[in-house]
């Protein structure tokens, strides 16, 4: 099940990827432009198992390539904001709108605030502050969750509650890649995969 993670630069996005694929913080992450994938097997609670492949864009936002391709084929996104920077949540509504022209109607959002071992002091948006942004959003209060990807507090909770919600409704969007016919210069079809 492809999720995409979105959100403004310096929220933590790739930060929770590494923690995602690898189970570790990395305190210094070389900036990239492209896109990161990496899939993982989620075992449930009654047993069964989940894949998620979690797709980061690596930097595409600040360079301006989000591309529908991004979105194709996803069957949730995860918006995620800095619990110390009320812009990084403001900022999601542009996200959600970015996004819900590519993604089935049903695809759920999940809104995820990060960086909650920050001190009190720093902290700016409440779980209050970011259900009501969710409510605004038609976001179910049960997909809105706190982690800190530093100290991975909160995060393999956020990873089974996502993985729950998607094995609920396995039907939404079809997993397999779509292959493309394309025309080259001499008449010939060839055959491509797409995401």
């Amino acid at each position: 099940m492809k999720i995409v993670l979105v959100g403004n630069i310096n929220v933590g996005k790739s930060s929770f990827f590494v923690r995602f694929k690898e189970g570790r913080f990395e305190e210094v992450l070389k900036s990239t432009i492209g896109l990161d994938q990496c899939t993982k097997e989620i075992t449930l609670s009654d047993g069964k198992t989940v894949k998620i492949n979690l797709w980061d864009t690596a930097g595409l936002e600040v360079a301006g390539y989000m591309t529908s391709n991004y979105y194709r084929f996803s069957k949730g996104v995860v918006l995620m904001y800095d619990v110390k920077d009320r812009d990084t949540l403001n900022c999601l509504n542009s996200w959600i709108d970015d996004s819900k022209p590519y993604i089935p109607d049903q695809a759920p959002f999940f809104l995820l605030g990060n960086k909650i071992d920050s001190f009190a002091t720093e902290i700016e948006i409440t779980k209050q502050d970011a259900v009501n942004f969710a409510k605004n959003n038609k976001i179910p209060e049960d997909q809105v969750f706190e982690i800190s990807v530093k100290s991975g507090k909160g995060f393999k909770n956020f990873i089974d509650s996502v993985a729950n919600i998607l094995s609920r409704d396995d039907n939404h969007v079809v997993d397999n890649a779509i292959n493309l016919r394309v025309e080259n210069q001499n008449n010939q079809n060839k055959l491509f995969g797409c995401c």
